[in-house]
């Protein structure tokens, strides 16, 4: 009997497993991949026994098995044994770390290998993640590949979350410190279009960044279109071998913003507000457009940070008889309800507690020529909302304000946003540009064209501050407890921490984990956890893709996580991975094993 069959040089079986899959359609997609030897599903499970949660090799077997690994192995050892479950790296499926892969160094101990690797479909890790899904049943049924060790460079991952943030991290030598959690050497963060860095670290291989860069984005193109995507693979002399390649789903419990839904409600609050339709429009902020014109989703639990609706003069004089507020700077007339007024107070405070923040201006300009209506569609609601353009300007005094508010942690974080602000600003105008424009597009074209050069007026300030104070070394550590998100969002967690092994009995309802690693031996605990925190990376690790599949926000290389203790209450800035004390544990009522905790319901 043939045990090993050539991955490329046969028709597929349908128990090859998904990582088996997906590495035949890279190499049919034209990638390169390592040489691969595959043992179906059906052989492994006839090749061995199960015994608890460990899989020896029958007896009657061994001898085979060594003729035909001493045939195709000799003189390519060391190998990597890999897992290729039926349930691991599907569009619905990525199973990140939860099975097992080993490296083999002799003919001698692949026996061991194989069988640990197939006894993974029954561990703790595969049940877990079963439960996590919500699915029900045995184990997938397990294949297994045998690839040989390749040396390179360096390895690790490039990983493109939301469409929007493509990450490149990589290491000397191979991929597996990347994944399995380790902080990688280098780290770089990308543009939407992929085609240039926003942030390349001193002394990384800008070459090896911009082939693994490429390389992410051209297998979406061709496997996983409009769907996050993370490539694991190795890079020697700017050529890019692939190890592997998954999809980051979510479960559903995170879903794409409802933009539709977010103007239904604005349109609605202005019609409790007192505004008619004509009175008012919303401004088109560079977020605004990116939904408008490229279609650019966010997740549920991403907002935008404000939305400016300006008034024209009719709307003016209704906000003025009602008694609003009016704050003057400049040529900018800002308008907000009087704190007295207990019913338009309310609406504003329910709105912002789903989010939605707002900033009323004065338009000064006629609105017939200088807005625009739409008609949108949501709960079965048809309204028309009028759209307009502000006017944009760098303001005196404000390089001497950016330089003395900022630090190096949020001047990178400026930076990247002013780079994607430019780069939709272009996208947005090349759109318009294509085709015939009305009088309101052409003049949105020319505020673009101003946008565009404030954005890298702020950048050359941005990035003569990070010149100035040390170019791209980040800040000293110090004793703050801080980590970088996984995905930036204005929103702040709060919630008791659960340190390290007390997550297996922390009897909190929900809590946030701290610990060196998320292990998938706690997938059990996912729809308790209401953040990550790990001290290890990096982006494309397990950990990472995990929480981004179903949902948990994560902070990563997080620092001074031993000055927390199981207990505190923290409070977790997504916005900056800041985290904050709001109340030491109690040593002896708090404990996560006491009555206290357990009646705390926190």
């Amino acid at each position: 009997m043939k045990l090993f069959t050539n991955l490329f040089s046969a028709p597929l079986p349908p128990d090859a497993g998904g990582k088996a899959a997906g590495l035949r359609a890279l190499r049919e997609a034209g990638f390169t991949v390592p040489p691969t030897w595959l043992l179906r599903a059906a052989v492994v499970e006839r090749l061995f026994k199960r015994r608890g949660g460990s899989c020896a090799l029958r007896p009657a077997w061994a001898p085979e098995l060594g003729r035909q690994a001493r045939r195709l192995f000799d003189g390519r050892f060391p190998v990597i044994v890999r897992s290729s479950a039926c349930d691991e790296d599907r569009t619905d499926s990525p199973a990140a770390g939860v099975y097992t892969s080993m490296v083999v160094s002799g003919r001698e101990g692949l026996a061991d290998a194989l069988g640990t690797c197939a006894a993974s479909a029954f561990g703790a890790r595969a049940a877990d993640y079963r439960r996590a899904q919500g699915r029900r049943g045995g184990a997938a049924p397990m294949a297994l590949l045998v690839q040989p060790w390749l040396a390179a460079e360096c390895g690790g991952v490039a990983t493109l979350y939301h469409s929007q943030r493509l990450v490149v991290e990589l290491a000397p030598g191979g991929s597996a410190g990347v994944t399995s959690g380790r902080a990688a050497a280098w780290r770089a963060i990308y543009e939407l279009a992929g085609s240039r860095a926003l942030h390349i670290p001193p002394g990384a291989p800008a070459a090896a960044m911009d082939a693994a860069a490429a390389a992410v984005l051209e297998v979406q193109r061709a496997l996983y279109p409009n769907q996050n995507v993370s490539v694991e693979l190795l890079v020697k002399r700017g050529h890019c071998t692939l190890l592997q390649a998954r999809p980051l789903v979510c479960d559903g419990r995170i879903k794409a913003l409802d933009m539709d839904r977010v103007y239904l409600r604005i349109f609605e609050m202005m019609q409790a507000l007192g505004f008619r339709d004509n009175e008012w429009a919303l401004g088109e902020t560079i977020d605004v457009l990116a939904y408008n014109y490229l279609d650019i989703q966010r997740k549920r639990n991403e907002t935008l940070e404000h939305f400016i609706v300006f008034l024209f003069p009719r709307g003016l004089r209704r906000a003025r008889a009602q008694g609003w507020i009016v704050a003057r700077r400049g040529m900018c007339l800002t308008l907000f309800p009087d704190r007295d007024d207990a019913r338009r107070q309310q609406l504003m405070a329910k709105l912002s507690r789903e989010g939605l923040l707002f900033i009323f201006c004065r338009y000064f300009q006629k609105y017939s020529s200088r807005s625009r209506a739409k008609v949108f569609m949501s709960g079965g609601r048809s309204f028309k909302m009028r759209f307009a353009v502000g006017y944009t300007g760098f303001t005196r005094g404000e390089a001497r304000f950016l330089r003395r508010r900022l630090d190096r942690a949020s001047a990178f974080q400026l930076r990247e946003r002013l780079d994607y602000e430019e780069l939709w600003s272009r996208r947005v105008r090349a759109r318009l540009l294509g085709g015939a424009r009305a009088p309101y597009e052409r003049r949105l074209c020319r505020m673009l064209e101003r946008q565009i050069r404030i954005s890298q007026r702020r950048r050359r300030i941005v990035s003569s501050f990070l010149r100035a104070s040390g170019g791209g070394a980040q800040r000293p550590p110090g004793a703050e407890v801080r980590g970088l998100p996984l995905v930036p969002q204005p929103r702040v967690v709060e919630g008791t921490a659960v340190m390290h092994r007390d997550i297996l009995r922390a009897r909190w309802r929900s809590f946030i984990y701290v610990a060196h690693d998320l292990e998938p031996s706690f997938l059990h605990r996912l729809d308790r956890l209401r953040a990550v925190l790990v001290s290890r990376g990096a982006f494309g690790s397990h950990a990472a893709a995990l929480c981004a599949q179903f949902g948990v926000p994560l902070l990563v290389e997080t620092r001074n996580i031993s000055r927390l203790r199981t207990g505190d209450r923290l409070r977790v800035d997504l916005s900056d991975g800041r985290v904050s004390l709001a109340r030491p544990h109690a040593r002896s009522a708090g404990a996560p094993g006491s009555a206290a905790a357990a009646g705390a319901g926190l």
